[in-house]
């Protein structure tokens, strides 16, 4: 975590004001590129084309205990150090696959694929339920345009 995460009282960091950052980051970028300051719609271009990468990253950062995202659930930081699955090896390359924004049913088609035991492989995804992490981008605009610092 940086040093200019936004830190909440439990210790959580903010997704939206980390999310804002980035965007800013990004505004600058494309204004400094076309000449002029594109304002807010920079940000939205942003949550647009950012914002489901950016969400993934976090919530695998979460998952692993590096960063303690606020709007993901408390027992899911550190899941990945306190949790053994049967098949362990498989840990990795679904970690790689979710890395790359794969969702369920590709890594599932993966694992048919490769002729593993797709009980196995839906016990990781099942314990990391990636669809309960998903959080709408016009949700996120309306909290990282509020989220001005």
């Amino acid at each position: 975590m940086g040093s200019s995460a936004v830190i909440d009282l439990t210790g959580h960091v903010s997704l939206f004001a980390a999310g804002r950052r980035e965007a800013d980051v990004y505004k600058w970028i494309v204004s400094q590129q076309a000449g002029k300051d594109l304002g807010e719609a920079a940000v939205r271009q942003w949550v647009t084309e950012h914002w489901w990468g950016f969400l993934r990253h976090q919530w695998l950062e979460h998952i692993q205990g590096k960063c303690s995202w606020h709007e993901f659930k408390p027992e899911q930081f550190g899941l990945l150090r306190r949790r053994q699955f049967k098949a362990q090896n498989l840990l990795q390359p679904i970690l790689d696959r979710l890395k790359r924004r794969q969702e369920n049913l590709d890594i599932i088609q993966w694992a048919l694929t490769e002729n593993l035991n797709i009980d196995d492989v839906c016990e990781i995804l099942e314990a990391f339920d990636v669809n309960e992490v998903r959080i709408n981008p016009e949700f996120a605009l309306s909290n990282i345009l509020s989220n001005k610092n």
